[in-house]
């Protein structure tokens, strides 16, 4: 009796870890994924939808505006690129704003012949025109000269003596506006030119500047300029 008892024990034992590992391998079976995720439809410009009924075509894209038209049951319209909140914009039969929740077909969705749509232009590239930067105000003449415009292009050479020579040389006043101060000492010399003409200056430099040749232009241009 008591082997009997002894083999009852076992087997019982043996059909409870049997039991176990049954409830180990339902417990470890993967649980399935749900499919059929939806999604959006593509909403992209140019392209055409159809209703799924009568819509009406608003102004703006709020039921308050003005009702610009209405699209029947399995109308296509053409997508523009404006877009709200539930809205969209179109451009085909008429530009205005639908409510998206009654929109139908993606991209694939064919366009009746007579619907265009052109990609508006891209501008082009401008760049900002660069100021020139301001040359230096003209100034004023000094208190008690006279503003004449040195005319020779290389300017008027300033001497000691109203005499053409390497020894008379003082200086040279470029050429453009200059700020002279005259006297009323002048001189006239016959050279084989001419007769030039000849005035005494103290400023910018002191000495003698010839102003030309009797009965031709002068160097110096400008009111009360010799």
């Amino acid at each position: 009796m008591g082997y009997a008892i002894a083999l009852g024990l076992a087997l019982a034992t043996m059909g409870n870890v049997g039991t176990g590992q049954a409830a180990d391998r339902t417990l470890q079976k993967p649980a399935l994924s749900p499919g059929g995720a939806g999604g959006a439809i593509a909403q992209r410009v140019g392209t055409c939808r159809t209703t799924v009924a009568q819509i009406a075509i608003y102004e703006q894209p709020n039921t308050i505006s003005t009702v610009v038209g209405t699209l029947p049951a399995e109308g296509v319209m053409m997508l523009g690129d404006g877009r709200g909140e539930g809205w969209i914009q179109i451009l085909e039969p008429q530009v205005g704003w639908v409510d998206t929740r009654f929109l139908i077909g993606d991209d694939s969705t064919p366009c009746p012949p007579g619907f265009s749509y052109t990609a508006p232009a891209q501008p082009a590239a401008t760049f900002p025109t660069p100021t020139p930067a301001p040359g230096p105000a003209a100034s004023a003449p000094t208190p008690g000269s006279t503003r004449c415009q040195v005319v020779p292009p290389l300017g008027l050479i300033v001497r000691n003596q109203p005499v053409i020579s390497e020894r008379t040389f003082v200086a040279t006043i470029p050429t453009g506006p200059q700020d002279f101060e005259f006297t009323d000492m002048t001189r006239t010399t016959v050279t084989p030119e001419g007769r030039r003409t000849w005035v005494y200056i103290t400023a910018p430099f002191e000495g003698w500047i010839s102003t030309g040749f009797v009965g031709s232009g002068s160097n110096l241009a400008g009111v009360s300029c010799p």
